[in-house]
């Protein structure tokens, strides 16, 4: 992680903590050589295990994890999550995959909700509250939740 994404993980370790076992999932992006991320944006990361692997000190043990090999979720977790009225998303980075997975997820009818200082972005802080301003404009201000839960 870089430009301060690594300021969630302690405060994400203890949310996972504290969250009921059965409403935790876990998404984990993977990209392959060809993509589009590596054709067209030159990004050839996340193509290895070490890259890919989920921060072992925000992962709770047996808690379901989706690969996803773009910027939304995968359609197999948006069916899981059909059953639950409201998600809260915390994660990296916020102005790609966060701001995808609120996109789909409203899409698909499930509420979204951001939690706010549970996220960063890799490219840095301005990134980030980008995403947060723009998520702002289109999901309301009941959609982004700032402060620690």
């Amino acid at each position: 992680m870089k430009n301060g994404a690594e300021s969630v993980v302690a405060p994400i370790a203890d949310l996972v903590k504290a969250w009921p076992q059965d409403k935790l999932f876990y998404l984990r992006y993977r990209n392959y050589p060809g993509s589009l991320f590596a054709r067209h944006l030159d990004w050839h990361e996340f193509m290895t295990s070490g890259q890919v692997d989920i921060v072992p000190d925000v992962y709770i043990d047996g808690a379901p994890v989706f690969e996803h090999y773009g910027y939304r979720p995968p359609d197999t977790l948006i069916e899981v999550l059909r059953g639950f009225g409201t998600i809260g998303i915390c994660g990296v980075d916020t102005d790609a995959c966060v701001m995808a997975a609120v996109f789909a997820l409203w899409d698909a009818e499930i509420r979204p909700v951001v939690l706010a200082d549970y996220c960063m972005s890799s490219g840095g802080r301005q990134f980030h509250l980008a995403a947060l301003d723009l998520m702002l404009r289109q999901f309301g201000t009941d959609g982004i939740i700032r402060g620690r839960i």
